[in-house]
């Protein structure tokens, strides 16, 4: 029921939850329509999938750019694809939903060693699991037939600007540099959660099924976790079982396994022994 009403023309902004869509729904807002970008907009003008119904067009041929964390479906017809390292996936969904009845169950007793390997096994979430997620995108006719870009979150980070300027490409938009720095610029980390801040000044704007939750730091829909922060929490165990689960999707995304990180990281770790 909620894909009804896709058009042939409609492109979708896929991810598994937690790897930077709305940081990038943000920008290609304020790029695509030239206006400025806040929480309720996004969702009026680049919606979710199911909430896609009454949407003008913003992309050429008359599609919507319409986010969906669904694996891939026939009714993809193009698919801009967001990853993250499910490492700090992992990290960002577990603060994120902890917060959630359901998932404190899991974690009460255990933390993340009773968190992680539900996680791993896509009971966590109602779309599976990254891995299957991420298999999903990768082995669909969508890569052969070149209606697939994989963007990689790290990568926006790095060099947001030519990271934006391939998704534009990809989506048939020409745009002027300069606007494209600007909406870069008016949604920095700093700036989105001013945004998110400001929202919640707004209660009755608020509905349910937005992107806000509460107002603690934990309960934030914008997090701030630094790239990689997973090296310094994880134990060498819990990598390990990510790379059971997980390491063929990541090696095929350019991250690397973690043992290999592990045996990067022994002559630092010697040295601060010492």
């Amino acid at each position: 029921m909620r894909h009804r009403g896709l058009d042939a023309n409609d492109v979708y902004l896929a991810e598994f939850p937690r790897c930077g869509s709305t940081w990038l729904r943000f920008m290609m807002l304020e790029i695509l329509t030239q206006s400025s970008a806040g929480f309720l907009d996004v969702s009026k003008t680049l919606p979710e999938v199911g909430m896609h119904a009454p949407v003008p067009a913003t992309l050429p041929g008359g599609g919507r750019f319409i986010k969906t964390h669904e694996p891939y479906r026939p009714e993809y017809k193009r698919v801009v694809y967001l990853v993250r390292d499910i490492r700090d996936v992992l990290f960002s969904m577990y603060n994120h939903d902890g917060n959630l009845p359901w998932i404190n169950a899991m974690i009460e007793n255990h933390g993340m060693d009773g968190y992680l390997e539900p996680f791993l096994q896509g009971e966590a979430t109602r779309f599976g699991s990254w891995q299957n997620n991420v298999r999903s995108f990768l082995d669909s006719p969508l890569s052969d037939s070149g209606d697939l870009i994989v963007v990689r979150y790290e990568d926006m980070r790095r060099d947001t600007e030519n990271a934006l300027f391939q998704i534009l490409d990809f989506l048939g938009v020409q745009r002027d540099r300069g606007v494209v720095q600007q909406a870069i610029a008016n949604n920095t980390l700093d700036r989105m959660r001013e945004k998110e801040d400001s929202a919640k000044q707004n209660p009755d704007q608020i509905k349910k099924g937005t992107l806000l939750r509460g107002s603690d730091e934990k309960k934030r829909f914008v997090g701030s976790a630094p790239l990689g922060g997973w090296k310094d929490k994880l134990t060498a165990d819990q990598i390990m079982l990510i790379d059971q689960y997980a390491g063929r999707e990541m090696l095929r995304l350019g991250y690397p396994l973690g043992k290999d990180v592990l045996e990067a990281m022994k002559p630092e770790m010697t040295l601060q022994t010492r």
